[in-house]
């Protein structure tokens, strides 16, 4: 297993406004600035940075870290704000980076269909979000996580064990409005090399022990993914060669519901029921972030 992320943030000035981040970060992502296999270049109007894949939670929490601190010194004097969701001056939308977009292949899990309204939102509004997109690759060896039916089951796994602590743990008011139009539940790409997992913002990069956590829980799921906990969940159905999906161990719209409204109280009840399924000392680093 090999976890990757790709982190946007907001750049903002002296007088604490948000500022097209192509104007002091000159690199595109078709030719990103590289230092320490860190990615940094500019993307629409925010500020992003990608990390290699990493096999063990010291070396993520390194990645992402050292991320930080290169792109904070190329984007310097600006600073970076991880708000979720923001409005953006109308000058800059008339910068020409301001209506680009590269999110048109990002499937709903639940629905098993494109997101066909990112690209007309982007193009016809002044609002902008910024992600924390997780990276899952895939061992070759790992046949059943490299099954495109199983795919989705994993985005299901990773929306009831990381999504829904996430809206416990975002504090960001702003993430509701993320959800308008991205970091919807379900929301992801299908990679050769596994998946990229959109649901959640930037937040969790602000501090070790986020980072730290993110890491984990993705760890609990893809290897409890590989003793088919999907099972306790949902069945498979094939009808007509036509793949669909069954719960019937929770009920995924409120799942998806929580997630997509940001539903703090309603995801605190869940957490009973999600510990249930994980390790004691992922329970505690969880309660224990929560307490703090």
């Amino acid at each position: 297993m090999q976890i990757g992320s790709d982190v946007e943030c907001f750049l903002r000035d002296s007088s604490n406004q948000i500022v097209n981040a192509a104007k002091h970060i000159k690199q595109s992502k078709h030719d990103p600035y590289k230092k320490q296999k860190i990615k940094i270049y500019y993307d629409n109007i925010l500020a992003e940075f990608n990390i290699p894949p990493c096999d063990n939670g010291k070396d993520f929490v390194a990645n992402i870290t050292n991320g930080l601190y290169l792109l904070e010194k190329l984007a310097a004097p600006c600073k970076l704000n991880f708000t979720a969701a923001s409005i953006i001056d109308l000058s800059i939308t008339k910068d020409e980076n301001a209506s680009e977009n590269g999110c048109n292949d990002e499937t709903n899990a639940y629905t098993l269909e494109f997101n066909k309204d990112i690209e007309n939102f982007i193009k016809n509004s002044r609002f902008r979000t910024c992600g924390g997109h997780i990276h899952i690759g895939i061992d070759v060896n790992d046949k059943n996580l490299q099954d495109p039916v199983v795919k989705p089951l994993f985005v299901y796994m990773l929306d009831l064990f990381l999504g829904i602590p996430s809206v416990v743990l975002d504090k960001d008011m702003t993430q509701a409005n993320r959800r308008q139009a991205f970091g919807k539940a379900g929301a992801y790409r299908s990679k050769i090399y596994g998946i990229e997992y959109r649901v959640l913002s930037s937040w969790w990069v602000t501090k070790p022990e986020y980072i730290a956590l993110i890491y984990n829980i993705v760890e609990f799921v893809y290897y409890a993914m590989q003793d088919k906990i999907w099972e306790k969940f949902w069945s498979i159905n094939e009808v007509d060669e036509k793949i669909s999906y069954n719960c019937f161990g929770y009920d995924d719209m409120v799942i998806r519901n929580t997630i997509n409204n940001c539903d703090r109280a309603k995801a605190s009840k869940l957490l009973n029921f999600i510990y249930n399924f994980m390790p004691n000392e992922l329970v505690k680093q969880i309660v224990d972030i929560i307490n703090i």
